[in-house]
C-alpha cells in the first residue's frame, strides 16, 4: 500500500484517534510531504489535536489537503462503498396505499442509504420503493419510503447484494437478509428483526458495519 492510499483508508475508516495521530506523527516525513506538499505536510504535523473527536481530526486533516488529493479521497469513497445511496429530490410523494399523498419528512439535497428495493407490480405498475437506513433518524430501524423521492447517482449495484424475483414482485437486499442465506427464526429475516429474535439484531449489526454505514463522501462536504 503507498503513503496515498495508506492516508485515504486512514483517512476514511480509521476510528481510534490515537491511532490515527500516531500514524500522523510516526510516517515517514518524505513520504508524507511528497504526497501531500509541504505546506499541507506542515499544517498537519503542527496542528494541536487535543480535545477533538476522531471525526474532527480527520475532518481537520482533509481540509488541509489540496483540491486535487480532496477530490481523488472523494473518489475513493464513492468507488469503494459498499452500500446503495440516493438523494433527495422532493418530500411529499404517495403514501403507502399507492394513491394518496403525504410529507415523508425528508430533507431534500440530503443523501440516504439504501439498504433494499423493492418493485411490487401486484399493487401498481409503479410501485417502487427504497428501504431507507438513516443512523440519523434512527440507529437500528430502516424505514420504506416511495423511490419518487430519490435520485440514485451511482450506476452499479455495490458486491454481496442479492436479487430476488417471485410472485410478480422484485426485491434486491444485502445478502444476509434474504431467505437463502439468513434460516429464518419464525418466518424472515425482517420479521425475526422486528421481533427482536437476537440472532437477526445481531445480523443486522453486523451488516450494518460491513456496508460502512456512516463512513463516506457525506462527512467531507458531499
Amino acid at each position: 500500500m503507498n503513503f496515498k492510499d495508506e492516508l485515504f483508508y486512514l483517512l476514511w475508516k480509521e476510528k481510534d484517534k490515537s491511532t490515527f495521530e500516531q500514524w500522523i506523527y510516526g510516517s515517514n516525513s518524505v513520504d508524507f510531504e511528497s504526497c501531500v506538499g509541504d505546506k499541507s505536510y506542515l499544517e498537519i504535523i503542527s496542528e494541536n489535536y487535543s480535545g477533538l473527536t476522531i471525526k474532527q481530526v480527520k475532518k481537520s486533516v482533509f481540509e488541509k489537503l489540496n483540491q486535487k488529493l480532496k477530490k481523488e479521497f472523494k473518489n475513493h469513497i464513492r468507488t469503494n462503498q459498499k452500500v446503495l445511496k440516493a438523494t433527495c429530490i422532493k418530500t411529499t410523494g404517495l403514501d403507502y396505499d399507492g394513491k394518496s399523498e403525504r410529507n415523508w419528512q425528508l430533507q431534500v439535497g440530503r443523501e440516504y442509504y439504501i439498504l433494499g428495493i423493492s418493485v411490487d407490480l401486484k399493487k401498481s405498475a409503479n410501485q417502487i420503493c427504497f428501504q431507507i437506513f438513516d443512523p440519523f433518524y434512527s440507529e437500528t430501524t430502516p424505514y420504506v419510503i416511495p423511490a419518487e423521492l430519490f435520485e440514485i447517482k451511482d450506476k452499479i449495484i455495490p458486491p454481496n447484494y442479492s436479487i430476488t424475483v417471485a410472485d410478480n414482485a422484485l426485491q434486491l437486499d444485502p445478502m444476509e437478509f434474504v431467505d437463502k442465506t439468513y434460516a429464518a427464526v419464525e418466518h424472515s429475516f425482517w420479521e425475526d428483526y422486528f421481533d427482536e429474535h437476537e440472532k437477526a439484531v445481531k445480523i443486522f449489526k453486523a451488516t450494518i458495519e460491513r456496508l460502512d454505514i456512516e463512513l463516506d463522501a457525506e462527512e467531507y462536504g458531499e
